[in-house]
């Protein structure tokens, strides 16, 4: 080594001393190398790679089925069969239920949610656009709602959904004329507050070209609704909710197709023959003139002169295959907040206690994403709707009263018991001793307490129109309070209690069997028992 080399290294050695970390996980060495940070704001971390993330997330929806399981029990699971329902709790003054107002006000949100009426292009049912904006949320990240006055309907109100591909990635600027900033195609002002969204007049994927698409229009945004989870502070976008399970799946994906080509090459038994042939023949062609290559069951082809076959024993499916899947389809049901049971739908080797530990954690999963979901798409859709349907006169409130009747009590999906009997026998027994209230069980059941009990004393009315009973128990009356006498009075006397008359006693000799019968029971029945006198 000359001496040039060795002052080098000595000269590199004193300008950058060693770095000790404090942290394990800081430490940089040769296990540590590549694994780097960048210290980036949420807006520069995703401007970059924003439209990759949401092209793959769209691409494994439509091809991978893990993924597009993920978003059906997501759509299950938050909305349920009927969707995020209306239950319209006005009160009185006398802090009463106003029944005539909340039966109106439901009356014209059930007429507004038909498809003529929701959406601008009259496409979507209320229900449906539920579940559209959450799948277009959770696979793209972000879903944009307008707001548009609509004249095609009395209520003053419809809804144009609009993809995120429209809202411009690529516009930026740190001054409008409006003294905002552009982040992503959303301006904001000084604290980061949307004030508007610059959205793309044409889809810049569009079947029919994007000479239109470098136009934009500017949308205030008090028409917009625009829907994302953010994950970090000041984020202006969002990104797809599979993003941390993307490259796991889309590997998972690339490996069971080929563990199920080999099992297939594995599994096709074939021979070939070889004998003369004319001269520049390249073997067995199909129907189409190209010369085959792939095998089939029971195949035997023909061979050119000279070529000799070469048999792989692959032995597939591999006995790792199983196992392998299910640990990689753990490492991403992790990434989605959810158990590799219900992502799969694999339940072979589950029993009950793991099984209903894994529902109750999911179960608190899928409730936060459903007061998100209220929170920031249904809640601001519907003070719009009441608002403009006071302005339309479809409903007959005042302006100046508008808070005290936009007073929604939203009911979402809820699930039923793993144990029936079991949870209401525990519900019965809280209600007991007064750590629950009926109308907590009623709404824990994704139910509504005036609903229950008017459906209840409706079927009682209906039975006894037909004559039915039913056996429906009652709770015991409660005992008359005592009443203690006014001061200065003697309490009156007690009646003294009357012995019952004792009956004859009969000779042992002279023995009868009468059949008694005895009044009917609680429930409706009559009993009957022979007494030996």
């Amino acid at each position: 080594m000359s001496l040039i080399t060795r002052t080098r290294r000595a000269l590199r050695a004193f300008a950058a001393p060693q770095r000790r970390s404090h942290f394990p996980s800081a430490a940089v060495n040769r296990l540590t190398n590549a694994f780097q940070g960048v210290t980036l704001s949420a807006d520069s971390a995703l401007f970059g790679d924003l439209r990759l993330l949401r092209d793959r997330s769209r691409s494994l929806e439509r091809s991978d089925s893990i993924a597009r399981s993920f978003l059906s029990q997501a759509e299950k699971n938050i909305l349920g069969a009927n969707g995020i329902c209306l239950q319209s709790k006005i009160m009185l003054p006398s802090e009463e239920l106003d029944r005539d107002s909340n039966e109106l006000v439901e009356d014209a949100w059930r007429n507004w949610s038909k498809r003529e009426n929701c959406t601008s292009n009259g496409r979507l049912t209320w229900h449906g656009v539920q579940r559209l904006v959450l799948r277009s949320t959770l696979r793209d990240g972000e879903c944009l709602i307008r707001f548009v006055p609509s004249a095609q309907n009395r209520h003053g109100l419809g809804l144009q959904l609009i993809e995120s591909d429209f809202l411009d990635v690529d516009f930026n600027t740190p001054m409008t004329p409006q003294g905002n900033k552009v982040v992503m195609g959303v301006e904001q002002d000084a604290f980061n507050r949307p004030v508007a969204y610059h959205l793309l007049t044409a889809h810049p994927g569009d079947l029919y070209g994007t000479t239109g698409s470098t136009r934009r229009v500017r949308i205030p945004a008090r028409e917009i609704v625009h829907l994302f989870i953010p994950d970090r502070i000041d984020q202006s976008r969002g990104y797809p909710m599979l993003v941390a399970a993307l490259l796991d799946l889309h590997h998972l994906s690339g490996y069971s197709d080929a563990e199920l080509a080999a099992s297939r090459w594995n599994a096709s038994k074939f021979g070939a023959t070889e004998h003369q042939t004319p001269e520049n023949w390249q073997g067995e062609e199909d129907d189409a003139g190209n010369v085959i290559d792939t095998v089939e069951p029971g195949t035997i082809l023909d061979m050119p002169v000279g070529t000799k076959l070469t048999m792989f024993d692959v032995r597939h499916p591999n006995s790792g295959y199983a196992d392998f899947t299910k640990a990689m389809l753990r490492r991403v049901a992790a990434g989605l907040g959810i158990s590799q049971n219900t992502l799969s739908g694999d339940y072979e080797s589950v029993n009950f206690s793991s099984m209903r530990a894994a529902a109750i954690d999911e179960h608190e999963t899928w409730m936060s994403l459903q007061r998100w979901y209220v929170d920031n798409f249904i809640q601001p859709v519907y003070d719009r709707w009441l608002e403009l349907g006071v302005f339309s006169g479809s409903l007959p409130f005042s302006l100046a009263d508008l808070d005290v009747y936009n007073a929604p009590d939203w009911k979402p999906r809820r699930w039923g018991w793993v144990q029936p009997m079991e949870e209401v026998n525990a519900a019965e027994k809280a209600i007991a001793l007064g750590i629950k209230s009926r109308r907590q069980v009623i709404s824990d059941m994704g139910n509504d307490i005036e609903r229950v009990f008017t459906e209840q004393q409706q079927d009682n009315e209906l039975a006894q129109e037909y004559g039915l009973n039913f056996g429906a128990t009652t709770a015991p009356a409660a005992p008359p309070a005592t009443v203690a006498p006014p001061a200065g009075e003697e309490e009156p006397p007690v009646p003294p209690v009357k012995e019952p008359a004792t009956e004859p006693v009969m000779d042992d000799t002279e023995e009868e069997d009468d059949e008694v019968t005895v009044p009917p029971a609680s429930n409706g029945r009559f009993h009957s028992f022979t007494m030996r006198r």
